[in-house]
């Protein structure tokens, strides 16, 4: 997910299409993984919404969890801060909203490439994460000492 503070505003910023940003996918493609398409996949997460209205925010995000889901995806990727925040602090109360119970944790784009590299995620500290990496970690053989 490519965070809407990295892209807008557009006219501005110049970092990439915020209609169909590229810059991302490019790099999780270089690490190895691949990228899925969603139906949101351009949408807000909401992290702006959030703190006027938790209902209306709860609902984008409702939404993207179910859309990138369908789709196939392991895990959110993303590149702002305030998108991580969004997915991974608000993990429960998606569920609680939309009355699934969603596993799919989420990675900093810079998370994603240290452990296609090789880093321990002991060492990048990826235990304080909300939804727990072990599943992906065993899945795809990555250090968890």
């Amino acid at each position: 997910h490519t965070g809407c503070h990295y892209m807008r505003p557009s006219h501005v910023i110049q970092t990439d299409d915020p209609l169909n940003p590229i810059k991302l996918r490019y790099l999780v493609n270089a690490v190895g993984a691949t990228p899925v398409d969603y139906s949101d996949e351009v949408i807000c997460c909401g992290a702006g919404v959030e703190h006027a209205e938790e209902g209306p925010a709860m609902e984008i995000l409702s939404h993207k969890f179910k859309s990138a889901v369908e789709a196939g995806a392991e895990m959110f990727v993303t590149n702002c801060p305030a998108c991580f925040q969004q997915f991974d602090t608000n993990i429960r109360k998606v569920e609680s909203h939309s009355g699934v119970k969603y596993t799919i944790p989420v990675l900093y784009i810079t998370e994603l490439m240290a452990l296609a590299y090789g880093f321990n995620p002991v060492d990048l500290g990826v235990k304080f994460h909300r939804v727990r990496l072990k599943a992906l970690l065993e899945k795809y053989k990555l250090n968890q000492d």
